[in-house]
């Protein structure tokens, strides 16, 4: 387990490394700079030269990641070039955000995932099983953007049950910033749920086929102690 949770640390800092990378490589394609951004299209090329010295644009692009890349592993996120504002204070509120949504996200569907994988994997090829395959298949095929499409359609513009925003009012109360968070949270459970749904089916079915616990059930041991004990126990590992 260790090693495999070594493994995903290493795999994230990868991504997040390629995706700053390419974000950085994008930005010095496209036309245009922070500075063009902040004096408009109507500055002159002696102010645009002057803001770029002051921020440090008129600098090697291979320099100013390098330099980026060192403030990053300081703990210094720099300024936005666009806002004049430390990125820090800004990353930490949206990232508030994202964690808040995905907590809740895994606090509601990791214990229905598994939940649904155990029932459909102990009902294997019964209505229960093909009901529960079919709902997860289905919810996996879509991308989270269009289900929450459909949410917002059905909840809030049909139903009116929710609020189609999820950005919450500084005034609401407990019960009203609940109300915001339903539907995106709702977003993420549902295709949350259907991957652990599957992988926990497949594996619990593979896991009751082995040798083993074959073995345990013909030495007597309560069919309830084996699949608690034994089967669900290896089959939840990743």
């Amino acid at each position: 387990m260790f090693q495999f949770l070594l493994r995903r640390l290493f795999l994230i800092l990868f991504i997040l490394f390629t995706i700053s990378l390419l974000i950085f490589a994008v930005t010095e394609i496209l036309p245009g700079d922070a500075a063009q951004m902040i004096l408009g299209q109507q500055a002159t090329p002696e102010t645009l030269a002057a803001l770029r010295t002051r921020l440090g644009l008129d600098q090697p692009a291979y320099l100013r990641y390098l330099q980026w890349i060192g403030g990053v592993l300081r703990g210094d996120w720099g300024e936005s070039l666009v806002m004049d504002l430390p990125v820090g204070p800004i990353l930490a509120q949206r990232l508030r955000n994202s964690l808040t949504l995905g907590l809740l996200a895994l606090l509601f569907g990791t214990p229905l995932g598994i939940l649904g994988g155990v029932i459909a994997g102990l009902n294997r090829g019964r209505w229960v099983d093909r009901s529960i395959t079919i709902f997860t298949i289905f919810t996996v095929s879509f991308p989270s953007f269009v289900t929450a499409i459909f949410l917002i359609i059905l909840l809030a513009s049909w139903l009116r049950w929710l609020p189609a925003s999820s950005l919450i009012p500084p005034d609401a109360n407990l019960w009203a910033s609940a109300r915001y968070l339903v539907l995106p949270v709702l977003t993420l459970v549902l295709g949350l749920l259907a991957q652990i749904t599957l992988h926990t089916r497949n594996s619990l079915i593979e896991v009751l086929r082995s040798d083993y616990l074959r073995r345990a059930v013909s030495k007597g041991m309560p069919k309830r102690v084996v699949i608690v004990r034994h089967a669900l126990r290896n089959a939840l590992i990743p």
